[in-house]
Order: structure tokens, then C-alpha cells, then sequence
């Protein structure tokens, strides 16, 4: 038969630069190829007359933003400590937590003695049995007193007897200030009588108690001798207790030193990372001066919600954290200009460019993004470029090295952390309104103005309001470290989005819809929701949701900036900064600023006059779906819940009587029925939002008015459609019009999924395959199908396979390429299979799903 042989010589494209069509501001540099960076990755595709040619490049701003994000964070979490630090030094004063009074007085405390001498009753008479008193502090303004210790005194006969030593005597600190607050004396009399005659040998009678109590208030410099009056329960005088409450010290507190005052918390980590605080009174990590209403005043009487001991503690935690932070900063510092001396890539356990998915335990790389690469397809014909695509691909920003089990403030990723966190609060709240609402009752029904040590529901109940706001300020630091590990990651990968799309010719006739309303990147996710995945998945949608507090300024490279990092390896870039950024009335929501220093030749014949200098704010949206077995699985599951709900319904519906149970039993909307279906909804309405703000529509007769959504776009229908049509489902047009809707609104593409390497491989050669249909004949699905599967067979994502775990195998075995979609399931003679090189797979290369 006819057979002939196309052959066409291309340049060789491994290295592109300005001005070919494909290349990106942060490409690296030729000249370290090999060494800091490993070299592009490259094929060609000959379908006449086109030639497609597909590259996967590593980032040279991964590493950079890492480690100007970790600064960032060092910065905030010494805020912290400093902060925490001053709070348990208030705590540590207020419960007099000394060792000798040199340290009570260099916190603004007396140093003192509490001395007791011996009880006299009225009238003087002969006491058969023992007398011990409790002595208890009532600090000024406060209603919970502290005991300060107690012990046995004699009974006196001889009235105004002054003996040589006390029979008590206990050190005492008291805060200094305009009022030092009381003393309580409380007295126990344990009175017994001799056995009574015609009693039997070895008979006793019980002994009788009586509690009676004085007050003493607390003066500075007074050291004398001082008869107090005990009353009993009715306020009859029943006797004189001699004491003597010596207390010397010099008040500072108006004008100490800084360690007396409590150390502002704004700009510290939680502040950076958008968490408010959630409850009231509780002086730590709050970024406002505390109000003023009664429900505070009330809680201010409570004293501290945290034990001296605890917060003592906690405070070195936070210590324990900053010195993990200011290592990590040193040492991704540290090579930034170093070659790593590991050869393999899937062995790399130190900072650099690329992260192999195989180093998710090592947590000092927690702030590196997984296996990032700017992936981009250029068509050519006739050796004129016509298009290109581009999308980055990597793995999931996800603290994988904390875990997902259960912590502070439960199990799970941040968005489940966060709902943990703010149920905790609401538990935090209800027992400070508790305890307010009892301690009123106790003062009205006794009349009394404390509350003594011996009513054992109040004292628990406080305690117990102290150990949930405890657990909450435990969840609160635990959540903030996780969420800036997670934020530094997506930071890197938002940035190579963003830097790999300003100086393509495609988004030109974008860049001043970017500068009014904000650059629009769409992650495409693709993990499940069943096991640690989930955690994954909920750890990627708040680093995703932080992006929208960022700004970015391209500025010439040789502008003076303070703190700048480094961007080894680039031809284009010099340096970046990140800092913490506020001015609500030009930039509203914006707190975190990142500039980047271009080498101006570089930035005023590539990047559009709208980009430079300006501020342009991230607008990210976040698109998950599941596409694999267990992700079929979960979706298993949630429709027999379903299933089971809707009978119940049915049933109460058609029954006559009624036994009171399931009276709120509903049926579920589709956005209640899993994680997935919630966050597309979420990003559905941001995208919406953002399409009506750009794209301008007539008003038309058959749009569609969806309540909390508004109009549906016309470029999203069809993702309305397919969201609508997704509860339960593994309904892959989500990512797919997600994807295409983003294209119509100019904005950037992410592609990710645990490790960037397998069913993102999947996802982005489908896209690819898809654009390069655009060129060739209309999209038929036999044909994206067999151009998608040639590029997953002989294109750079086998390659990438290869870096990450040692072997050019896509992680899938039969039954699991089976349960994918159609369009997604790799091709069978790349599949690794249950086995890797003849044995049962490594922890580092086992598979994914």
C-alpha cells in the first residue's frame, strides 16, 4: 500500500526565551540547568500541518517565596511569643507565682508575710479540741478569692499575749497597685469533750466544727500587730485573731517597665493569618483593646480564664514553634544559592525549586509546594506560532507533615478545624455565660461579695470554663502554624500562576480587567473524599480562600526595596519581597503585598504598562472533584444516605400518627450533600461575581435567577448545569467548564492533586488535548481521547512520574483506571500496577489513590 514519511526539523525548544511564544518570567536559567534547577522537560507533537510542542518547566520563585513567606512568619510568631510572654507574665502576677520576693518586686509585686498567732475567744474559756485557719487572698475587683495556704494556731487565754513566733506564717506577694485587696481568715474550730461517764472504753464522740472568719485589708509598708474580729454565720463576734500582714514594695505599675504591660498582639501569627479572636475577655491573641460592656465587666471580676501554669507553658510552645520557623528560614535562606548535592530527585529532603512528592513527612520543607511545573502546550504552523496554553501543575497545598489526626481542636484539614474551632468558641461563651449567671444567683441569695473555695459547683464550673478556653487558645496557635505552612505553599504556586500568564500575547487584551477587578485563578482539584485526602482537600481550600487577601507590584529590578530575597537562576526576575500590607481605602481585604523586582529591560518590553507598578489583587477560586475508586466509594456512601433520609420522609409522611421523633427531618439541598459539592457552590458564586464584573451581559428572557448565586452568566451555564447535576457524583464537567469558563474570563489555571503527578498528569493532558483539537477538527471525544493518550504515553508527565518517585509509571493499577472517567483513564502500558520494580511499592512511591 501508499506509505510516506512526513519529516520536519524543529529548533531544538527544550529552552525557549523572550520573545517565543511558551516562555514565562520564571523559567530558569540555562546556565544552572542541572544543578539548582533540573532542565526543562520537552517533547514535540507532529499532527500536519501543526506542530505541537509541550514543555514542563520548574519554578525559579518556588523557593524565593518560601522563604520570604517564612520570614513573614517568623516575624509573627515572635509577635506572638512576645505577646504570649507578657499575658503569662500578667497571669504569673496576678496568681503571685514567685520564687522569692526579689522576683515578686521586679514584677511589680510586695514582698511580704502573712503571720497568724493564736485565736482568743469570747469570753475567754477553757477549748478542748484544735484550731486551724485557711488564709485566702481576695484580689481587688475580684470575686474568686486564692488560698494561700493554711495551719494550726493555738487558743489563747491571756488577752493582748504577743508570743515570740508566730504559729503560721506564709509568704505573701500581693500585686501592687491603688488597692491590694483583702485577706479572709477562715477559722475551723474542731472541738471534742472527754469521754462522758457510762460510755465504753474506746468510745469517742464525733468532733464538733465550727467556722467562723475575719477580713483583713491588705496595706502597703504596715508592720503591725493586728487584732481581727471572727464572726460566725449569723455576724456574732465569736473572738480575735492576732495577725500581722507585712508587705513592703515600691508600685511601678504606672510607669514600669514594658514586661508589666501586656505586649500587643496585632500582626501577630493569627492576626497574619485572618483569625479572629472568638472570644471575649481573654486577653491573648487579642488585637483590640477588650470591651467595655457589662458582660465584660462581669468577666473581669472572674480573673484569668488560663492557669499561671498552663499559660507558662503554652508560651514556651509558642517559643518551641518560632525556633522550627527561624531554622526553616535559615535554612531555605541558606540555599537559595546552593546546588543541591542530591543527583536523584525523588531523594531530594532538602529546600529547593522542586519538591518531590516522596518528601511530605519533612517538616522543615512544610512551607515548599509539591512537584510545582508550568506546563504549556505552543501550536505552531508553517513555523508561525499561533496559541498556546498554559496551566501549573503540582501537588495539593497541604501540611502533610502535622497530619490529619486528632489534635487541639479535633481531626482533619483546616476547614474542619476551623468549624472545630469556632464550635469551641460558641462552648467557651455558653460556660462564661453560665458562670456569670451563677456566681449573681450565690452573691443575691447569700449576700456576699466573693465566692469562697469551698462551693464546689462554682469553683468546677470555672475550672472547667479555664480548661475549654484553654483548649481553644491550644486549637487557635495549632490551627495559625497550619494555616501559614499551607499559605506559604499555595503563595508559590499562585505567584508561577501569575508570573507564567502577564507576558503571554494571549491575556494582552486582559491585563486592564486584571488591574480593575484582580487577577482570577482557578484551582482545579482532584482528590477524594475519604481519608487523609479529605484532610487534604480542606487544607487546600482555606490556603486557596487566603490567597484573596494578597496584592501583587511588578517593579524595575533596580529599585531600592528593603528585605529583598533573591531569585537565583532567572534571566527575568532579580528579587521579591512579602510583606504585611494595609490600606483599606484604596484595597480593601488586601493584608499581605508581594513585589517583585523584574529586570527592567525585561519589564518594559514584556510586561503590560496596566502591570507595572500597580497593585493587582488575587481573585482565587477553588474547583474540586473526585475522580478515582474511593472517591466513587464516598459518593457510594452518600447516596445510601440519601436513599435512607428520603424513606424516612416518606414514612413520616404516610404515617397516622406521629411519635415525636426526626420533627426537623428534611430533605438535604444538593449542596448538603458532601465537602465537594460546598466548595464548588462556593467558587461557583466568586466566579459569577467576577464574570458579571468583567463581562457585562444584556438582560435576556431566558436567564436563569438562582437565589444566593444571583443571574448565572451566560459563559457558565453549562457549569451550572453540571454543579447542579454533581451531589454524589463523580461528575468531571465541573473541572472540565470550570476550567473553560476561566479561559473566557482571562484567568490562570492550577491543576493539582496529591502529589501533582498521576490524575493531575491525567487532567492536564486532557487539556492540552482539548486545545490542540481547537486547531485540527471539531472536539470529537474518540479523537481528545487518542491525543490526550499519546501525551501521557510519550509526553513530560511520564517524566515527572520519574522525578517524583523514581520510575516513568503513572500510579494506577487496573481496578482503579477502571472507576475513573472516561476521558481521565491512563493508558494501560504505563500503569504501575501493584508492583514497583518487582516488589510491593515503597511508602514513597506507593499509589496515590
Amino acid at each position: 500500500g501508499d506509505a510516506r514519511l512526513i519529516l520536519k526539523v524543529v529548533k531544538d525548544v527544550r529552552w525557549v526565551h523572550h520573545p517565543t511564544t511558551g516562555w514565562s518570567l520564571t523559567d530558569p536559567s540555562q546556565q544552572l540547568g542541572g544543578s539548582t534547577f533540573f532542565p526543562p522537560l520537552c517533547q514535540v507533537y507532529g499532527k500536519p500541518p501543526l506542530i505541537a510542542i509541550e514543555r514542563a518547566v520548574e519554578s525559579t520563585v518556588v523557593l524565593p517565596v518560601s522563604t520570604a513567606m517564612t520570614r513573614l512568619l517568623v516575624e509573627s510568631c515572635q509577635i506572638s511569643v512576645n505577646h504570649a510572654v507578657s499575658v503569662s507574665n500578667l497571669i504569673k502576677r496576678k496568681a503571685m507565682k514567685f520564687d522569692d520576693g526579689f522576683q515578686a518586686m521586679e514584677n511589680n509585686c510586695g514582698d511580704g508575710s502573712v503571720q497568724v498567732f493564736y485565736l482568743q475567744k469570747f469570753p475567754p474559756e477553757r477549748f478542748y479540741g484544735r484550731v486551724y485557719v485557711g488564709i485566702h487572698y481576695l484580689p481587688h475587683l475580684s470575686v474568686f478569692e486564692q488560698e494561700l495556704g493554711m495551719g494550726e494556731v493555738p487558743m489563747s487565754q491571756q488577752q493582748n499575749h504577743i508570743p515570740s513566733s508566730p504559729a503560721v506564717s506564709l509568704p505573701f506577694y500581693p500585686p501592687l497597685g491603688n488597692q491590694l485587696g483583702r485577706l479572709r481568715f477562715e477559722v475551723h474550730m474542731e472541738a471534742s469533750h472527754s469521754m462522758g461517764l457510762g460510755m465504753e472504753v474506746g468510745t469517742t464522740v464525733p468532733p464538733q466544727e465550727a467556722i467562723v472568719e475575719g477580713y483583713l485589708d491588705v496595706e502597703l509598708d504596715k508592720h503591725e500587730i493586728t487584732n481581727i474580729t471572727v464572726v460566725d454565720k449569723m455576724n456574732k463576734p465569736v473572738g480575735v485573731l492576732m495577725v500581722m500582714a507585712s508587705i513592703q514594695g515600691v508600685n511601678i505599675q504606672e510607669s514600669g517597665p514594658t514586661r508589666l504591660r501586656v505586649m500587643s498582639a496585632q500582626a501577630g501569627l493569627p492576626d497574619l493569618m485572618g483569625m479572629e479572636p472568638l472570644t471575649d475577655s481573654s486577653p491573648l491573641d487579642a488585637t483590640a483593646a477588650l470591651p467595655t460592656d457589662i458582660r465584660s465587666r462581669q468577666l473581669s471580676t472572674m480573673g484569668p480564664f488560663y492557669t499561671a501554669d498552663w499559660i507558662a507553658l503554652h508560651a514556651q510552645q509558642r517559643q518551641a514553634s518560632l525556633s522550627a520557623l527561624q531554622k526553616r528560614f535559615l535554612t531555605y535562606q541558606t540555599h537559595l544559592t546552593l546546588p543541591n548535592p542530591e543527583p536523584q530527585s525523588d531523594k531530594r529532603k532538602l529546600p529547593s525549586p522542586f519538591r518531590p512528592s516522596s518528601s511530605k513527612s519533612e517538616e522543615i520543607l512544610s512551607g515548599i509546594p509539591f512537584n510545582v511545573h508550568h506546563q504549556s502546550l505552543v501550536i505552531q504552523k508553517e513555523g508561525q506560532e499561533l496559541a498556546s496554553c498554559s496551566n501549573i501543575t503540582c501537588g495539593a497545598p497541604s501540611d502533610h507533615a502535622r497530619g490529619y489526626s486528632k489534635g487541639p481542636a479535633g481531626a482533619g484539614g483546616l476547614r474542619r478545624l476551623e468549624i472545630s474551632r469556632n464550635e469551641l468558641a460558641l462552648r467557651v461563651k455558653a460556660g462564661k455565660s453560665q458562670l456569670i449567671g451563677t456566681v449573681a444567683d450565690y452573691m443575691r441569695r447569700y449576700m456576699k461579695k466573693h465566692i469562697p473555695l469551698t462551693h464546689i459547683n462554682l469553683q468546677s464550673l470555672r475550672r472547667s470554663v479555664i480548661e475549654l478556653e484553654q483548649k481553644l487558645t491550644s486549637a487557635t496557635w495549632e490551627i495559625a502554624l497550619r494555616r501559614g505552612n499551607c499559605f506559604s505553599q499555595a503563595m508559590a504556586i499562585a505567584m508561577t500562576n501569575y508570573l507564567s500568564n502577564v507576558t503571554q500575547k494571549e491575556n494582552e487584551c486582559y491585563v486592564e480587567q486584571w488591574r480593575q477587578h484582580g487577577y482570577l485563578i482557578c484551582f482545579e482539584g482532584m482528590l477524594s473524599t475519604a481519608g487523609k485526602e479529605m484532610g487534604m482537600i480542606e487544607d487546600a481550600a482555606a490556603a486557596v480562600d487566603m490567597l484573596g487577601r494578597v496584592g501583587v507590584r511588578l517593579l524595575p529590578g533596580d529599585i531600592a526595596a528593603e528585605r529583598k530575597v533573591q531569585v537565583v537562576g532567572s534571566d527575568y526576575l532579580e528579587w521579591l519581597t512579602i510583606e504585611r500590607f494595609h490600606n483599606p481605602e484604596k484595597h480593601p481585604g488586601i493584608s499581605v503585598l508581594v513585589q517583585v523586582g523584574v529586570k527592567k529591560t525585561y519589564l518594559e518590553s514584556c510586561v503590560p504598562p496596566s502591570l507595572r507598578y500597580n497593585l493587582i489583587p488575587f481573585k482565587p477560586i477553588l474547583f474540586q472533584m473526585g475522580v478515582d475508586i474511593r472517591q466513587w466509594g464516598a459518593n457510594t456512601g452518600v447516596n445510601l444516605r440519601k436513599q435512607l433520609t428520603e424513606q424516612k420522609t416518606y414514612s413520616k409522611q404516610q404515617s397516622v400518627t406521629d411519635d415525636g421523633d426526626d420533627d426537623n427531618l428534611t430533605s438535604p439541598k444538593p449542596e448538603d450533600y458532601d465537602l465537594l459539592t460546598k466548595l464548588n457552590y462556593e467558587a461557583f458564586r466568586k466566579l459569577n461575581s467576577y464574570a458579571h464584573a468583567v463581562a457585562k451581559t444584556i438582560q435576556a428572557e431566558n436567564q436563569i435567577q438562582v437565589d444566593g448565586v444571583g443571574v448565572i452568566h451566560p459563559h457558565l451555564k453549562d457549569l451550572w448545569n453540571d454543579l447542579q447535576d454533581s451531589a454524589g457524583k463523580m461528575q468531571h464537567g465541573v473541572l472540565d467548564h470550570a476550567a473553560k469558563g476561566t479561559h473566557k474570563l482571562g484567568g490562570g489555571h492550577v491543576v493539582y492533586c496529591k502529589s501533582g503527578k498521576d490524575r493531575t498528569a491525567m487532567q492536564v493532558t486532557y487539556k492540552q488535548a482539548q486545545f490542540l483539537n481547537k486547531f485540527t477538527v471539531p472536539e470529537e471525544e474518540g479523537t481528545l481521547y487518542a491525543d490526550a493518550t499519546m501525551m501521557r504515553i510519550h509526553g513530560t508527565r511520564l517524566a515527572i512520574c520519574e522525578k517524583n518517585v523514581g520510575q516513568p509509571k503513572y500510579a494506577f493499577n487496573a481496578l482503579q483506571a477502571k472507576f475513573m472517567p472516561e476521558m481521565l483513564k491512563p493508558p494501560p502500558s504505563v500503569l504501575a500496577g501493584f508492583l514497583k520494580g518487582g516488589k510491593v511499592f515503597s511508602k514513597e512511591g506507593f499509589v496515590e489513590s
